[in-house]
C-alpha cells in the first residue's frame, strides 16, 4: 500500500476480454432494463423509470402488500437481490446445502452451469458475485466445511480471478503496434477470434499462450498522477460498436478516480484492472454484472466484468464502473470483506457511484425492493437497497464524515456495528429522520430530485373505532411504517405511550410527501363524513426491540363531520366585515371593531352550543358619537354538517346582559336583555328577548384542523379558529 502523498504513480487499468458487451453490477430480472432501447452512443442517457417499470417481472410468485391508497394489493415478489441472497434462500428452503449452492452459483458465473438448471432460473436483481466469492473463500477457511466440495470450489474461485502475470504476457500497448485506431468505419466487421487466442476464450487465464503471441491491447493515459490502462481484445480494433465501450470505460475510470481522490480521505493508492469474463455461453449473456474478487497483498484491484450481448446504455455502464472502483477504494482503505460487511459495502458503493454520475440513477434498480422489505428487515439484512440510507447520510453528514463512519464499521460484525451506530452522536434521530424521509417525501438524490414510493407498503392494523390501547412493535434499525385507520364520523383523543428508547412520527396519508406534515402523533384526530382519517406512523429504534403504544382515551361519534367537533372562537376581522356588509345593505354604513369571544361548540349527536363571553363591539358612524356594546349570552341548537354544507336549526339564544358605553360613558342600566346581540344563527327576536329559532341558518363551509369557515349566502364568510377549551359557563343574570 502506498500513500497518496508519495511519488508513486498508480496504474489504473481496464482489461476487456472477449465478445460483445456491455456490463453492469445490476442484472436480470429488474424491469429497469425491460423495453429499454439499446444505446448506440456513449452519451445516451437512461430514462428515469416509473414505479411499475422498476418492479421485477411477475413470474410465478406474487406477494400481498397493504397500502392505505389501495388496500390490499398483489405485486410481483422481488427476486433475491444478489447471488448470495439466492443461496441463503435455497439453504433455508432445504434445496441446497451451502457447499452445493456455492458450486452451482460459482459455476453459473463461470459459464459452466446454465441458468435453466437453477431455481427460478437463478433470477436476481444484481448479479454481482463479489459477496459470493468472499463467502466461498470463508467456506474453505472453515475447518468444518464439507470436503467433498473443496476442490471444485477452489477451482472455480481460481477461474473467476484473473491471472495477472498471464495478462501481462499476452498484452501489448496499442501505441507500439503501428495499428490504426480510426473509427470511421460505420459497420461491424465480422472478425473471428484469432486461433492463438481461442483457448483463452474457453479456459480463461489458466490457458497457456505461446511466447511472443498477444491477444490483447491496451491504451494508457495519465490522470492526476494515475496511469490508466484499458485492456481489450486486439480483434476489436475494427469493431466500432465495441470500441465505444472502451471509450466509456476510459472516461468512467478517470472520472471515478478524480472524484474519489477529491474526497481527500483515502490514503492508499492502487492499480485498477478491469477484465471481461467471456466464458459464459452466448445465450446466457442476457445476464451480466461485475465484481471485485480482491487479491490481498497486492497493489492491483481487479474488477471482473460479465458481458451482455447487445450492450446496455453507456451512461449505466459508466456508473457501474464507478461502483466497482469504489469497492477497490473500500477494500484497500477501509477494510471489511466479511459477510457482515455486505450491507454497508454495497449500499455505500451504490451511493458513491451516484456521486460520480448523479444524473444516471441506476442505483434505483432496488428502490422498490427497499420499500417491500423496509417494514420487516433491518438495514444489516439488506445490501444494494441501502443506497437510500447512505445517500441520506451523505446529505446529512457530508461524504468525508460518512467515510469515517464506514471505517468504524468495517470487519466488526453486526453486533458491534449496531453498537457503533447506536453510540454515534444523534444517530437515533438521524436514522428516524431517514425512515420518515423514505416514508414521506423521499431522500434527496445527488441530482437534486426526490422520489417517493407510491403506493407505500405499510403494516396493517385493525381500524381504530373505540377507546383502548394500541401496540406497535419496534425493532432496532428497522424503518417500520404502520397504517393508522381511524373510523369515519368520529373524533379521537389520544396520547403516545413511549418506552423511552424509540422515536415516532406521523403524517396524514395525503400530506406525507410534505416534509412539514410530519410530527408527533396528534393528540386529536377528526375523521371525515365519507371516509376515515388515514395516517402513516413511523417508529424506529437504534437500541433494543420495544413497543410503541397509543392510548385512545376518548372517541366521540359525530352526526357527520368529525372535523367540526370541538370548540371554536370567532376570528374578529371576518366577524366585523360580516356585520359591516349587513348594515350597509340596510343603508347604514358603519365601521366595526370586535374584541372578546364568541365561542361555538359542536358536540356529538348534532348538538350545538354558543357563548358570547364579554363580546365587545365598537361601532363608528360618521358624525355620530362612538358606541361600544358588551354582550354576555349563550345559545343552543341543532346542526348538520356533511363535509360540504352546514345547516343550523332550532337555535335559540339568551342574552344575560348587554352594557353600552357612549363616548366612553356607560349608559346606566345598560340596554337590557332585549337589545341587539350581534348574533349569527338567531332567528327573528321576539318581544321577550328570546330568539325564536324557527329558521334554518347556514351554508357551505370548510373545516381544517385549525379553522372553520362558514359561508353565509348574503353577507359572506365568517371564520372561527379552533381552541382547546370548554365553553365558559355563563354568569347568571342577576
Amino acid at each position: 500500500m502506498t500513500n497518496l502523498n508519495s511519488t508513486y504513480r498508480s496504474v489504473v487499468r481496464i482489461a476487456i476480454f472477449g465478445m460483445p458487451l456491455l456490463v453492469g453490477c445490476s442484472l436480470i430480472g429488474s424491469a429497469i432494463s425491460q423495453g429499454s432501447p439499446v444505446s448506440s452512443t456513449p452519451t445516451e442517457a437512461l430514462a428515469q423509470p416509473t414505479f411499475a417499470q422498476r418492479s421485477p417481472p411477475s413470474g410465478p410468485d406474487m406477494m400481498t402488500i397493504f397500502t392505505l391508497e389501495k388496500g390490499e394489493i398483489q405485486v410481483p415478489a422481488p427476486p433475491p437481490t444478489t447471488l448470495n441472497d439466492l443461496l441463503n434462500e435455497q439453504i433455508e428452503s432445504g434445496h441446497w446445502d451451502e457447499g452445493e449452492g456455492l458450486v452451482m452459483l460459482l459455476g453459473l458465473v463461470a459459464g459452466e452451469v446454465r441458468s435453466a438448471e437453477l431455481p427460478d432460473n437463478g433470477e436476481v436483481l444484481e448479479v454481482n458475485p463479489t459477496g459470493l466469492l468472499r463467502r466461498a473463500g470463508l467456506y474453505l477457511d472453515d475447518p468444518e466445511h464439507d470436503v467433498q466440495y473443496e476442490a471444485e470450489i477452489a477451482r472455480l474461485i481460481a477461474k473467476l480471478s484473473p491471472h495477472l502475470e498471464q495478462l501481462e504476457r499476452i498484452s501489448r500497448p496499442i501505441d507500439t503496434l503501428g495499428e490504426t485506431t480510426d473509427l470511421t468505419v460505420g459497420r461491424r466487421l465480422q472478425i473471428d477470434v484469432p486461433t492463438e487466442c481461442s483457448n483463452l476464450m474457453e479456459q480463461w487465464f489458466s490457458a497457456e499462450i505461446d511466447t511472443g503471441e498477444y491477444c490483447y491491447v491496451y491504451r494508457h493515459e495519465n490522470v492526476d498522477g494515475h496511469v490508466i490502462r484499458i485492456y481489450y481484445p486486439k480483434w476489436w480494433q475494427e469493431q466500432p460498436d465495441l470500441i465505444v465501450s472502451v471509450d466509456a470505460s476510459q472516461e468512467a475510470l478517470a472520472r471515478s478516480v478524480e472524484v474519489y481522490d477529491g474526497l481527500g480521505v483515502f490514503t492508499n493508492i492502487l492499480d485498477f484492472l478491469v477484465v471481461f469474463n467471456v466464458t459464459q455461453p452466448e445465450d446466457e449473456r442476457s445476464r451480466y454484472g461485475a465484481y471485485v474478487p480482491g487479491i490481498a497483498g497486492t497493489d492491483e484491484c481487479p474488477i471482473i466484468v460479465l458481458p451482455k450481448a447487445g450492450g446496455k446504455p453507456h451512461d449505466v455502464f459508466r456508473q457501474i464502473i464507478a461502483h466497482e472502483v469504489f469497492h477497490c477504494y473500500q477494500t484497500w482503505n477501509l477494510g471489511g470483506g466479511l459477510a457482515d460487511d455486505e450491507w454497508w459495502e454495497e449500499g455505500s458503493a451504490e451511493y458513491f457511484s451516484n456521486v460520480v454520475y448523479p444524473d444516471v440513477n441506476f442505483e434505483y434498480t432496488t428502490f422498490d425492493s427497499y420499500h417491500l422489505q423496509a417494514n420487516l428487515r433491518p438495514i444489516f439484512d439488506m445490501n444494494y437497497e441501502n443506497f437510500l440510507l447512505f445517500q441520506y447520510l451523505g446529505n446529512r453528514l457530508g461524504d468525508p464524515a460518512l467515510i469515517d463512519l464506514l471505517k468504524s464499521l468495517a470487519g466488526r460484525g453486526h453486533a458491534k456495528q449496531q453498537e457503533t451506530l447506536g453510540s454515534y452522536p444523534e444517530f437515533d434521530a438521524i436514522f428516524h429522520d431517514f425512515a420518515v424521509a423514505t416514508a414521506g417525501p423521499g431522500v434527496l438524490d445527488s441530482d437534486g430530485h426526490r422520489e417517493a414510493a407510491s403506493p407505500i407498503p405499510l403494516l396493517m392494523d385493525e381500524p381504530i373505532d373505540r377507546k383502548g390501547e394500541r401496540t406497535y412493535r419496534v425493532d432496532p434499525f428497522v424503518a417500520r411504517r404502520y397504517a393508522l385507520q381511524y373510523e369515519k364520523e368520529r373524533r379521537f383523543l389520544q396520547e403516545p405511550i413511549e418506552s423511552g428508547i424509540e422515536r415516532h412520527s406521523a403524517a396524514q396519508l395525503d400530506a406525507r410527501q410534505d416534509p412539514l406534515a410530519w410530527s408527533a402523533l396528534p393528540p386529536e384526530i377528526r375523521s371525515q363524513c365519507s371516509e376515515g382519517a388515514k395516517y402513516v406512523l413511523v417508529v424506529t429504534s437504534v437500541e433494543d426491540q420495544t413497543d410503541f403504544k397509543v392510548g385512545v382515551n376518548d372517541v366521540e361519534v359525530a352526526k357527520c363531520d368529525p372535523c367540526v367537533l370541538g370548540t371554536w372562537d370567532v376570528e374578529p376581522t371576518s366577524y366585523a366585515q360580516y356585520y359591516e356588509k349587513l348594515f350597509a345593505a340596510n343603508g347604514q354604513p358603519i365601521g366595526l371593531q370586535i374584541h372578546g369571544h364568541f365561542y361555538i361548540m359542536f358536540k356529538e349527536g348534532g348538538q350545538m352550543l354558543t357563548r358570547r363571553d364579554q363580546l365587545e363591539v365598537s361601532t363608528s358612524i360618521a358624525n355620530q358619537p362612538s358606541l361600544v356594546t358588551t354582550i354576555d349570552g349563550q345559545g343552543s341548537g341543532a346542526y348538520d354538517a356533511d363535509g360540504e354544507k352546514m345547516s343550523i336549526t332550532n337555535f335559540s339564544s339568551t342574552t344575560n346582559n348587554v352594557s353600552v358605553r357612549i363616548e366612553g360613558v356607560e349608559v346606566p342600566g345598560g340596554l337590557g336583555p332585549s337589545s341587539s346581540t350581534f348574533g349569527l344563527f338567531d332567528g327573528r327576536p321576539d318581544e321577550s328577548g328570546q330568539d325564536s329559532g324557527t329558521e334554518s341558518v347556514g351554508g357551505p363551509y370548510t373545516c381544517t384542523n385549525k379553522s372553520l369557515t362558514i359561508g353565509f349566502p348574503t353577507y359572506g364568510d365568517v371564520i372561527f379558529l379552533r381552541v382547546d377549551k370548554i365553553i365558559p359557563t355563563p354568569v347568571p343574570t342577576p
